[in-house]
């Protein structure tokens, strides 16, 4: 597939902020690209992901470098079900009361989140979809409300069972759900980013995630190019030609400028 291409077409559809991404989860049996950037230590997927996809790098990062719950859902860590239940029960003691009412709220949204089997993935590679040097897993793209609702049209363009996307939406940790699921279901996610992302990776109020699965991205790119040619576009078409007397235009400018054009 040219990942390069239905880049470049994808960002002209769309018109992101940021430089959509290329993602891959790299397999202990699989390498790391050439002069990709690893992050620092102590930092989390999402800064790894804001950063390659505001300043155009390539970057990567493992279990050595992220603090977060993405390394648990993704597959970074090797743990047998004991350990998982002691993490779940250590993560619920932040949790709650921060983010839910009870810690049985918690520890049963904690467990209801996706995970990639554990020991399956040595590192995630982000690189900007554009000039990617990575066969992705995953297309990221961030974006507004009008560009994400684009992405979803396109996605359900040519779905045989009904044109609608379903979604999981989370208190925490949202992204990495996300990712877990788009992997393992080959199916696109629509994320919002919950209040941990924005604060610490700088995803703004406004941006939404969409995830799509690679193999699904020409079929993505195709619609959106349909969708283009009928009208349906990016930035959104206001139907601002129109007659503006008599709809709150001042009545008092509309009487002056004519009568200026009656002395011509």
């Amino acid at each position: 597939m040219d990942w390069i291409n239905l880049g470049t077409k994808l960002s002209r559809y769309i018109r992101p902020a940021t430089f959509p991404l290329a993602v891959k989860l790299v397999k202990p049996s699989e390498t790391i690209p050439e002069k990709a950037r690893k992050i620092r230590k102590n930092t989390t997927i999402c800064q790894l992901l804001t950063i390659a996809r505001r300043t155009g790098r390539t970057m990567y990062g493992g279990p050595e470098e992220f603090v977060c719950h993405g390394v648990m859902a993704l597959g970074f860590a090797d743990y047998t079900d004991k350990e998982l239940e002691e993490y779940v029960k250590k993560t619920v003691e932040w949790i709650h009361p921060l983010y839910t009412k009870t810690p049985e709220i918690a520890e049963k949204s904690l467990k209801f989140l996706a995970k990639i089997p554990p020991n399956s993935t040595l590192a995630i590679v982000a690189s900007p979809l554009e000039w990617t040097r990575i066969q992705p897993d995953m297309i990221l793209v961030y974006g507004n409300p009008a560009q994400i609702s684009l992405i979803i049209n396109a996605l359900v363009w040519g779905k045989e069972e009904g044109a609608f996307l379903e979604s999981k939406h989370v208190f925490t940790v949202s992204s990495c759900d996300g990712f877990a699921r788009c992997y393992m279901e080959k199916k696109p996610q629509i994320v919002i980013p919950t209040y941990g992302t924005r604060t610490f990776s700088f995803v703004m109020d406004e941006e939404i995630l969409a995830i799509i699965p690679a193999e699904k991205l020409q079929e993505t790119v195709e619609a959106l190019e349909k969708l283009w040619k009928a009208g349906v576009r990016y930035p959104t078409p206001y139907q601002i030609e129109m007659d503006v007397v008599g709809t709150g235009f001042p009545k008092g400018e509309v009487e002056a400028v004519e009568k200026l054009k009656k002395k011509t």
